[in-house]
């Protein structure tokens, strides 16, 4: 299968899910790269034109494959993106935009962590967006890709007026942040977000986020934020998100492995099989409204 073919296959949504393709993209890493890159170029350049397509879908492949090959000239372009007006990156960005961006980010990452802290700041951007970017910070700190006393350092200053004091997904993924890290030193911050409303109350519950500070890292802990990890095989990546938002059938072109990036030393594992998938945006309300979930419980 040549470059063209593969980039072919995968540049519009299809009913069945394309592993055979991902994983002829990923056995010639070093010539599809540049046209991965070229891809999340175009759709920065030019938003509004992708967009515009229900059926595209070849930026997304392509940052879940940058992903994993780690290839770090993505994480400039992921920032474009990312940083577009809260409609067109609500647009480009499909299945659950804040766990996408965050892993993306955090498995691009070149070591300068300032254009994350520009995009958290950023209140043009999505809210989903900048909550993707709380995301990304707190995974470089989980494995080891970023030292936790400069993550907590970050986090404290979103606290400390770094975040407009208006309700977001922002301050709620900031509040789950505390858990995740975790960051114990941060919970009279957060409870203090949460007596000015600024959290989901119903999204994370500050109690629970209060156990599993008490309880501190170990393998319960790792379960519950299994979520902050970097991408590691593209294709499980994507047929997990498109099945969190039902999208995909059940039928797959092949069911082959992909081969796995090894993680840095100390990276949390992840297993799938103990984590039901979260709810996308896109997907049905749980509560039955018939309304996608993030203009119902997820707005």
């Amino acid at each position: 299968m040549s470059i063209d073919e593969i980039l072919e296959r995968l540049k519009l949504w299809a009913e069945s899910f394309p592993r055979e393709t991902i994983t002829a993209a990923v056995a010639r890493k070093a010539e599809i790269t540049p046209r991965l890159l070229a891809v999340l170029e175009e759709v920065a350049g030019n938003p509004g034109e992708f967009a515009a397509s229900d059926d595209y879908f070849l930026h997304i492949h392509a940052m879940f494959l940058l992903a994993q090959f780690r290839e770090k000239a993505a994480f400039p372009l992921v920032i474009r993106i990312a940083s577009l007006p809260a409609e067109l990156f609500d647009e480009l960005i499909g299945g659950d935009p804040v766990i996408t961006l965050g892993r993306v980010l955090a498995s691009t990452y070149g070591g300068d962590a300032t254009p994350i802290d520009h995009l958290i700041g950023n209140t043009t951007a999505s809210e989903w967006a900048r909550a993707g970017g709380v995301h990304a910070l707190v995974i470089l700190g989980r494995v080891g890709l970023m030292p936790v006393p400069e993550v907590k350092e970050r986090m404290k200053a979103l606290f400390d007026g770094g975040l407009e004091l208006e309700p977001s997904q922002v301050w709620t993924e900031l509040a789950i942040a505390v858990g995740a890290l975790p960051a114990p030193e941060l919970f009279d911050d957060l409870g203090s977000a949460f007596e000015h409303e600024l959290v989901d109350a119903e999204v994370v519950d500050l109690d629970e986020i209060e156990d599993d500070l008490r309880e501190g890292p170990g393998p319960a802990h790792d379960e519950v934020y299994a979520s902050y990890r970097l991408v590691t095989d593209a294709a499980a990546e994507l047929e997990e998100s498109a099945d969190a938002d039902g999208e995909y059938d059940d039928s797959d072109e092949n069911e082959m492995p992909l081969p796995a990036v090894p993680l840095p030393p100390g990276a949390i594992v992840y297993n799938p099989a103990t984590q039901p998938p979260p709810i996308g945006p896109n997907a049905p309300c749980p509560c039955g409204s018939g309304k996608k979930y993030k203009k119902c419980h997820g707005a």
